[in-house]
């Protein structure tokens, strides 16, 4: 009976989980165009907010290595327009390649419509986050909790020699995955997890790999992984039933960011 109430406990403590393993959004891999970065202003044409890509690299006559805001903007911000609402969980940041310069301290804001913005505040709930020490090394910050946004707005407040910086968003670019029934819990372990059928098996190193090969799959809508044999099975259906044995493995449904960010702001 302790037995039971201990893998009990565990599935409801795993219940509702997403997976920690967070994508970059596209901004230092250029999926977020150039037109959906801009800034509260641009010290010259060679920091230009589309410079501000995370591990963009200086090149003459072209990129000066990083975002940097003109003289006399007192409060300087660069923004990012996610097109589209997207579940953002941290920040990465770098100072500016090639020139000893750097924002050590900013503050993250949100917004879904870019003219009411919000505050985010840091994993130990404070409103400043912790910037950089030298021009490339990467400092990430995890938020407090996740946010649905389609603008997040990057306010240095403190710098090294110049607010000049480059960074990414950690989220869910596409889609999230979200936790049915564990391998443990007595009532499903001899389920299958799909009332409709397996669409292909594959290896996959983790569940979010696996949620990664569900999501190039039209029909896909769900997924079961086992941690032991790394098999990654696809599946179309929503529910479990007894179609076939599935000891082992847990089970995922997959949703789209925009759905799930619909569902939250209301």
């Amino acid at each position: 009976m302790e037995l039971f109430k201990t893998l009990m406990l565990f599935a409801l403590f795993l219940l509702g989980s997403s997976s920690t393993e967070f994508e970059h959004l596209g901004i230092m891999d250029g999926s977020i165009g150039s037109d959906k970065l801009t800034a509260s202003s641009e010290y010259d044409p060679g920091v230009v907010a589309e410079f501000g890509r995370l591990n963009l690299e200086k090149v003459n006559g072209g990129s000066g290595g990083a975002w940097a805001h003109a003289h006399g903007d007192s409060n300087p911000w660069i923004q990012v327009d996610l097109d589209g609402l997207k579940k953002v969980n941290g920040i990465m940041t770098q100072g500016r390649n090639g020139h000893n310069q750097w924002v050590t301290s900013f503050e993250v804001h949100y917004s879904n419509d870019a003219i009411t913005f919000e505050t985010i505040t840091n994993a130990n709930g404070q409103v400043e986050f912790t910037g950089n020490s030298d021009r490339d090394t990467v400092v990430t910050n995890m938020f407090s909790t996740s946010i649905c946004a389609k603008f997040i707005r990057v306010y240095p407040t403190s710098s090294y020699a110049y607010k000049s910086m480059r960074f990414e968003l950690l989220g869910y670019r596409a889609t999230v995955y979200t936790f049915v029934y564990n391998k443990f819990l007595i009532s499903a372990k001899d389920k299958s997890p799909t009332a409709g059928y397996i669409i292909t098996v594959v290896m996959a190193v983790s569940y979010g790999t696996c949620s990664l090969e569900c999501i190039q799959v039209d029909q896909c809508v769900s997924f079961s992984f086992n941690t032991l044999s790394n098999e990654c099975r696809l599946s179309t259906g929503t529910d479990q039933n007894s179609l076939e044995y599935q000891r082992g493995f847990d089970f995922f449904l997959v949703t789209s960011t925009e759905v799930v960010c619909q569902q939250t702001i209301g």
